[in-house]
C-alpha cells in the first residue's frame, strides 16, 4: 500500500514539476511568435513614397511632439497607471497601434512599440508612454518607452541592467531608422515624472521599467541620446546606489531546472526503494 502511494505521489509530483518548468517556456514561445508576426507586419507596412516632411501622418506626429514641448507635458504619469495615449492612428487605416520597433543589440531584443500604456499593449510589447514624444526623433523630443520587467516568461525589459553607457538602441519608425546611445542610468520613484520630461535641444528616448525585480516600487530608467549627440567620453554616468536585481533574476531563471533535478532525484530514490521492497517480498 505504501509503495503504491509513493509511486502515485512521485508520478504526480513529477508531472506537476514538469508543468511548472514548461509553462514559462511555452508562454514565452507563444508571445515571441506573436511579437515576430507583429514586427513582420509592421515592416511590411507600405508607407507613401513621398518625403516624410510632406507625409500627413509624419506632419501630425511632428506637430504633436512640438505641442508637447511647448505645453510642458503637464499631464505625464507613470506607465503602470495604464492611461491611454492621446495620439491615435485611427485616421490612417492601420491594423493596430504599432508605431515603431525597438532593437537593443546588447539584450538581443527586438520588440514592437505600441501607442498607449494599456494593459493589453504592455502584454504584447513596449509602449510609448502617454504625453511623451512620438518616436520620430528631432530636437526637443523625448520618447519614453515603458515595458514590463518580464511578462509570462517573455523577457521584455527584464535584463535592462545589462545595458551600459554607450550601448546602442535602434528605433525603426514608418520612415527611417534612428540610432541612440545610452547616456545615463538611474532609479526613480513612480511619482518623479519630472525626471523623464523633454530636455531642451535634446533628441532622446528613455527606457523605463519596474525595479527592483518582482518588487516594483521604483522605476529603472535608461536615458539615451541620438548617436550624433552622444559624448563618447562619458563612461560613468550610472547611479552607483542602484540595488542590482541580477542575482534574483538568475535564481528565478535557474529555479525550474533545480526543481526538475530534485524531482529526478526523488524519482530515482523512490524507484530504488520500491525495488528493494519488491525484492524483499520475493525473498520471503
Amino acid at each position: 500500500m505504501l509503495r503504491k502511494f509513493l509511486i502515485i505521489l512521485t508520478i504526480v509530483g513529477f508531472f506537476v514539476g514538469l508543468g511548472i518548468f514548461l509553462y514559462p517556456q511555452i508562454s514565452s514561445w507563444l508571445i515571441s511568435n506573436d511579437i515576430k508576426t507583429t514586427i513582420n507586419e509592421f515592416k511590411a507596412t507600405e508607407i507613401s513614397s513621398q518625403p516624410k516632411e510632406s507625409d500627413p501622418l509624419y506632419q501630425e506626429m511632428y506637430q504633436y511632439n512640438q505641442n508637447l514641448y511647448l505645453t510642458g507635458q503637464s499631464d505625464i504619469s507613470d506607465a503602470w497607471t495604464f492611461e491611454q495615449e492621446e495620439f491615435t492612428l485611427n485616421n490612417y487605416d492601420y491594423k493596430n497601434d504599432v508605431i515603431a520597433t525597438i532593437t537593443i543589440p546588447k539584450m538581443n531584443l527586438e520588440l514592437p512599440i505600441y501607442l498607449g500604456a494599456t494593459k493589453e499593449n504592455m502584454a504584447k510589447g513596449i509602449v510609448n508612454l502617454g504625453n511623451t514624444s512620438l518616436p520620430i526623433g528631432g530636437k526637443n523630443s523625448n520618447c519614453v518607452l515603458a515595458g514590463h520587467r518580464g511578462y509570462q516568461g517573455a523577457p521584455f525589459f527584464r535584463d535592462i541592467e545589462d545595458l551600459e553607457i554607450g550601448d546602442k538602441i535602434i528605433i525603426q519608425n514608418f520612415w527611417e531608422q534612428l540610432e541612440y546611445n545610452v547616456s545615463k542610468i538611474k532609479v526613480i520613484y513612480p511619482s518623479e515624472s519630472k525626471q523623464i520630461l523633454i530636455q531642451d535641444d535634446k533628441d532622446m528616448i528613455t527606457l523605463i521599467t519596474c525595479h527592483p525585480y518582482r518588487h516594483n516600487y521604483q522605476r529603472y530608467v535608461v536615458y539615451c541620446v541620438r548617436s550624433d549627440e552622444f559624448d563618447g567620453n562619458i563612461t560613468d554616468n550610472k547611479d552607483t546606489k542602484i540595488i542590482s536585481s541580477k542575482k534574483e533574476i538568475a535564481i528565478e531563471q535557474n529555479l525550474p531546472y533545480i526543481m526538475i533535478g530534485i524531482l529526478g532525484i526523488i524519482v530515482i530514490i523512490t524507484f530504488i526503494y520500491c525495488k528493494k521492497k519488491t525484492n524483499k517480498n520475493i525473498a520471503r
